[in-house]
């Protein structure tokens, strides 16, 4: 889906033109019979096509991406299973980079349960593909800009995204309970999720991952008393700047840490990688490492844990294991330091 905010200019468009954004929607459904067997298989394109076409040239791929299948469903039918609508997720990518490149990661936490509103932020994504095929890619007058300006518009995105899914949308089969949400993201999309509590209490609760904070939680003296989970690589020297924000975080808040991952390590590409085989390939072409953590692994940990974070903030149960996995579920994770008031999940037992 794509929505325009005719109420703001976008401040990186090379003409003047109102702001656009590109949502796609993960949701719990039935999945299609393969020949009236009881059989999934994958059907839908890992990636559009233009934006494969040019995470194949990034990546040297050689097509490989262009023909990675998914097991998504277009506008498939909710599951059976949910009388109403499944609580809402949205989610904001890492700078520079399209939602499609955490698709296995959206993908999960629907199989959990949830709607994700994934966005894609134009102009700040390398490209950004939208539903009519146009391309939108990242233009060197980002140069011109910093993050900070880059996150005051990501954070006015997800509440126009959450103001615009509250309406009827005829592309999509249910009602949205947009008063009760969950952001997460990684990288600036990470931040993102985070700050967005500044100015929108419908979201309840916050995850980053592997996000520094750049904007008012640094700069101004303000505190976020809902929930905030922060899960970051395990190496400090290099790990984002929470240290500064967190007596601004004076709700419940948990910061855990993953062995064996770098910063890309909480994306698709390490699946992605092991699944194409070109893991040694990624840091001569790019400037990205992955760490040795499996890609599958790494998929297993994020989902579990997005899921039951959502599931502690919106039905205040702790039974999807933040306690469990710490130490337990997941061997690679370790417990750093917690605060806030004590909840049903409180962690003072860690």
């Amino acid at each position: 889906m794509a929505f325009t905010d005719k109420t703001r200019l976008d401040d990186f468009a090379p003409i003047p033109k109102y702001r656009e954004v590109v949502v796609s929607l993960f949701y719990p459904t039935e999945f299609t019979k393969d020949n009236g067997k009881d059989q999934i298989r994958p059907t839908t394109n890992y990636l559009p096509n233009g934006t494969a076409r040019y995470y194949d040239n990034a990546l040297m791929a050689s097509g490989a991406i262009e023909r990675l299948l998914t097991y998504s469903q277009i506008s498939g039918p909710l599951s059976i299973n949910y009388k109403q609508s499944p609580p809402l997720l949205v989610f904001s990518p890492g700078y520079g980079a399209t939602f499609h490149l955490y698709t296995t990661i959206l993908q999960e936490a629907a199989r959990k349960g949830y709607v994700v509103a994934a966005i894609d932020h134009p102009y700040d994504a390398a490209i950004v593909e939208f539903p009519d095929g146009r391309t939108v890619l990242a233009t060197e007058r980002n140069a011109d800009h910093n993050l900070t300006e880059f996150l005051n518009t990501r954070t006015r995105d997800v509440s126009f995204v959450l103001n615009e899914l509250s309406q009827p949308v005829p592309s999509h089969p249910f009602a949205l309970d947009t008063r009760n949400v969950i952001a997460f993201g990684h990288s600036l999309g990470g931040d993102t999720a985070v700050e967005v509590m500044l100015s929108d209490n419908r979201i309840k609760g916050g995850i980053n991952f592997d996000g520094d904070f750049h904007g008012k939680l640094i700069s101004s003296n303000c505190a976020i008393s809902r929930p905030v989970l922060l899960i970051r690589t395990q190496d400090s020297s290099n790990g984002p700047n929470w240290n500064d924000i967190w007596n601004k975080l004076v709700g419940w808040k948990l910061e855990l840490t993953v062995s064996n991952t770098t910063h890309y390590s909480f994306t698709d590409l390490p699946v992605v990688a092991d699944v194409l085989g070109i893991r040694a390939v990624i840091p001569r072409v790019t400037d990205f490492t992955l760490g040795d953590l499996d890609g599958l692994r790494g998929l297993d940990i994020m989902s579990s844990y997005v899921s039951a974070f959502a599931k502690f903030i919106c039905a205040g149960d702790d039974s999807g294991g933040l306690k469990s996995k710490v130490g337990k579920w997941f061997t690679e994770v370790d417990f750093f330091r917690k605060g806030g008031p004590q909840r049903d999940a409180d962690i003072s037992s860690y």
